[in-house]
């Protein structure tokens, strides 16, 4: 039996057990080889180590079988033995595993969270209010499955100049209202953020708004979001920060006309509101001061993010 046979035994072994757990030792005896013997005449013989053979088998594999089968991917990853993460741990730099399931399935979150980083809730996402309303809903929905390395994502965020790619580049149809709702809920969610726009081409306003650092601290500072209500008019989330004393409010007018949202201590589990400082960060005006309830006039489509955070002049004597 001349070295090509034997390494096409060793290769038989493996297409034998692609979905199953390949012991490399095995595969060595079946080409009558020592390890090291097996590793150089494989290589010399395939133009491949062992290891990346098995890899680009599986790849291709799971790659037919998704074509083939309406199969979630997590399904496919395990079943061709991808679930231990080891070419991710062992590749020496910080890698994210990004998964875009499209819209992730509920049932299978205790996979995406075991096996990725982020998975995507959604289908694409585009600049249409309807779209964005949904995006209450789905973000309801995963709100408990939000931790640190694992992030339930909205999508990508359709500001400024879009659609270069898709034939036809435009401004993005969603107004500054309904863009600090997106940035608002994103952030207070804690979603990933990718901006999906001709960065050489965004104005002062949006650029500003990308880069407002005490928004952008939620994403990385806060944890434990809910929703507190929701209907078709008006939506509340409310989240608390890891380092400082400071919580954090958003207040969403999902209608179509000028609102008024009001929220009570109790609804946020505080006793009352008088010693505290309710700042909004999008336009950085303050109120203190407050009596019983928070009251609150928001634009159509409209949201306001407020830090909340005690007044250090409050004197209830």
């Amino acid at each position: 039996m001349n070295y090509y046979e034997r390494i096409q035994k060793s290769i038989d072994y493996i297409e034998e057990n692609l979905e199953n757990k390949i012991i490399l030792d095995f595969a060595a005896q079946k080409a009558y080889m020592s390890m090291s013997n097996f590793y150089r005449m494989f290589f010399a013989l395939t133009g491949y180590t062992v290891k990346e053979y098995i890899r680009f088998r599986r790849i291709s594999l799971a790659a037919f079988e998704l074509r083939r089968n309406n199969t979630c991917l997590i399904d496919i990853a395990i079943k061709f033995d991808f679930e231990s993460g080891d070419s991710i741990q062992n590749c020496g730099r910080p890698m994210v595993l990004s998964l875009s399931p499209g819209p992730a399935l509920i049932n299978k979150a205790w996979h995406y969270e075991k096996y990725a980083n982020m998975w995507r809730i959604t289908d694409d996402f585009w600049d249409s209010w309807p779209l964005l309303k949904n995006m209450f809903e789905r973000c309801e929905i995963w709100q408990n499955h939000v931790s640190e390395g694992c992030y339930p994502d909205c999508d990508m965020l359709p500001l400024g100049y879009v659609g270069k790619g898709f034939g036809e580049e435009r401004l993005t149809n969603f107004t500054r209202e309904e863009q600090i709702t997106m940035m608002t809920l994103w952030c207070i969610f804690r979603s990933p953020l990718m901006v999906g726009a001709e960065l050489t081409k965004l104005d002062k306003w949006t650029l500003e708004l990308i880069t407002n650092r005490k928004v952008l601290r939620l994403l990385t500072h806060s944890t434990g979001a809910k929703q507190i209500s929701r209907d078709d008019k008006h939506a509340i989330w409310f989240s608390r920060d890891t380092e400082k004393e400071v919580c954090y409010l958003a207040l969403f007018n999902l209608s179509d006309e000028v609102a008024g949202l009001a929220i009570t201590p109790g609804e946020l589990g505080f006793e009352c509101f008088k010693e505290y400082v309710f700042e909004e960060l999008w336009c950085k005006d303050s109120i203190n001061n407050v009596e019983e309830v928070l009251e609150v006039t928001i634009e159509p489509h409209g949201a306001k993010l407020f830090e909340v955070s005690r007044n250090i002049l409050y004197n209830d004597k």
